[in-house]
């Protein structure tokens, strides 16, 4: 159960406990969680490629502080 905590200017941080971090360090952890994956020593030369291409594009939008939709249609994907 996460905890509210108010501050001496009125407002409130509220921080979760160890319990629900422990959790979702459990979930990050886990196979079942999508996400970031560092490529493998024998990973092939368009998978080392591709890895590459989304780095940069994280770090562009990152960077450049861009909304996804915007990058979407930086990239030429926006809804037609």
């Amino acid at each position: 159960m996460a905890k509210n905590i108010k501050l001496k200017d009125g407002s409130t941080v509220r921080y979760l406990d160890d319990k629900d971090i422990s959790s979702m360090i459990d979930q990050l952890l886990s196979d079942k969680v999508l996400g970031s994956s560092v490529l493998p020593k024998n990973a092939s030369e368009a998978d080392k490629i591709k890895f590459k291409l989304c780095s940069k594009i994280v770090e562009f939008k990152l960077k450049h502080g861009v909304t996804q939709k915007e990058l979407a249609e930086k990239l030429g994907f926006g809804r037609t």
